[in-house]
């Protein structure tokens, strides 16, 4: 659970972060990032971010919350975004 709370931090704080998970498969998004998490985090992970027709619009509710975190977070912080403590970027492989 450790990891995943790490992993919904820093979906608050460096939106490019957020957004990813948001747009595909949160799980493998992670791991490109350097996230290993286990099968249960896998899980709780793809429910938080992921949408269903029973669920319709929880993305857009999700994403309006960690925005709206975002900003409170960055009133207290001295940092840039995202801030330089976050997640970094994953590296391209250049062949």
């Amino acid at each position: 659970m450790d990891l995943l709370i790490t992993v919904l931090g820093n979906a608050v704080v460096h939106e490019g972060f957020r957004n990813k998970l948001l747009e595909g498969d949160p799980v493998k998004e992670a791991e490109k990032w350097g996230f290993r998490l286990t099968k249960g985090d896998q899980e709780l992970l793809r429910q938080i971010f992921m949408e269903d027709n029973q669920h319709a619009g929880h993305k857009a509710e999700l994403r309006r919350t960690l925005v709206g975190l975002e900003t409170s977070v960055y009133r207290q912080l001295l940092c840039g975004k995202p801030c330089n403590m976050s997640v970094l970027e994953p590296q391209t492989k250049v062949a």
